[in-house]
């Protein structure tokens, strides 16, 4: 196994090689653009873009400032939204593991294959643990950046409540903290997994 790593290791430093492990992962992580998180994301910008700065009232805050904490309990708890992860890199054993699954490394391995079978297998098992990484961190910042949202709006509608005067703060980024959260939350429900999944 170790002769025949050594071997692919040598054609994959090879510029054509690099070239198509580069389109190949670029190939599996771009649809991570369009993933679940990004949709909070959009949400977010979607509800800030269109809230009206007019037509406010303290009730509105008042109802935000209990709505956004219980968004963000659901997100921490059910969803474990801010718990900070990183998946398996290219260099576990899970991934040598992977390769020795794979027939055609292993056909390689036994002397019957070709390099370029052997090479395809090492690049797919590569590939897919930049996926994992990629969406682990594309899941992270995301909660991350929601956590923060969250916070400001939450801050934001307090300050009505305390100065008793609704155009005191801008009702944009509290409702957008509250359809972001929202979205969130129905990510978690639809999806049935962790929302910073490192699965």
């Amino acid at each position: 196994m170790d002769v025949a790593l050594r071997s692919v290791r040598r054609e994959l430093r090879r510029p054509r090689n690099l070239v198509r492990y580069l389109r190949k992962s670029g190939n599996l992580t771009l649809p991570l653009l369009v993933a679940g998180p990004t949709f909070v994301a959009a949400a977010y910008v979607l509800a800030y873009v269109l809230t009206p700065d007019d037509r406010v009232s303290v009730e509105f805050h008042a109802a935000a400032s209990q709505i956004i904490p219980v968004l963000l309990l659901v997100l921490a708890v059910e969803g474990e939204a801010f718990r900070w992860r990183i998946s398996r890199s290219a260099v576990t054993p899970a991934v040598a593991d992977e390769l020795q699954a794979d027939e055609r490394f292993t056909r390689f391995a036994d002397g019957q294959g070709s390099v370029s079978d052997a090479l395809e297998a090492v690049l797919d098992a590569a590939v897919y643990s930049v996926r994992n990484v990629a969406d682990a961190l594309v899941r992270q910042v995301t909660a991350l950046l929601l956590l923060a949202a969250m916070v400001v709006g939450e801050v934001l509608a307090l300050v009505p409540l305390i100065t008793d005067d609704p155009a005191s703060a801008s009702p944009r980024p509290v409702m957008a903290a509250i359809v972001g959260g929202f979205t969130g939350v129905a990510y978690v429900a639809v999806t049935g997994s962790r929302f910073a999944s490192s699965d």
